[in-house]
């Protein structure tokens, strides 16, 4: 499972549209490669954010994270694509509807060296790969992205 901080990083760009969303629903698999473990470890859930400051996480099984409102207004801007804002913490690479972000901040590279980001054709994210300074990796995969705009 994520930790905290991991799960605050991956919503705030979980979706890259040049709107700002009333409501965000997905489903999700994430796999977490660890070097340590023989098997990954994979867990299924659901996210949920309705505009503009509630955020659910939901691994099945378990009770859902509920973020605070400070992380609903990072998404907020990433969904209004404020590429200047963003990269006063990130450089960040495109190709295609590929991004690859690296920090450029200690506090951020301390959590990954890189995250990968997929778009799909709502400009939603559909793979997040992380990649941790262990090498470890963790990928989510979404599925059945609902954007209201």
């Amino acid at each position: 499972m994520f930790r905290r901080s991991q799960i605050l990083i991956v919503f705030t760009f979980l979706l890259l549209p040049l709107m700002a969303q009333q409501r965000i629903e997905a489903d999700f698999v994430q796999t977490r490669a660890i070097a340590a473990l023989a098997e990954p470890i994979v867990q299924n859930g659901h996210f949920l954010y309705i505009y503009p400051d509630s955020v659910r996480w939901t691994y099945e099984g378990l009770d859902a994270v509920h973020l605070p409102p400070q992380m609903a207004s990072l998404i907020n801007l990433t969904a209004q694509a404020d590429t200047v804002a963003l990269q006063k913490v990130f450089r960040i690479e495109q190709n295609g509807k590929d991004l690859t972000l690296y920090p450029l901040k200690k506090q951020l590279s301390r959590i990954f060296t890189s995250m990968q980001i997929r778009l799909g054709e709502q400009g939603a994210a559909e793979q997040i790969v992380m990649t941790e300074p262990t090498g470890d990796k963790t990928r989510i995969d979404f599925t059945n992205i609902k954007v209201t705009y």
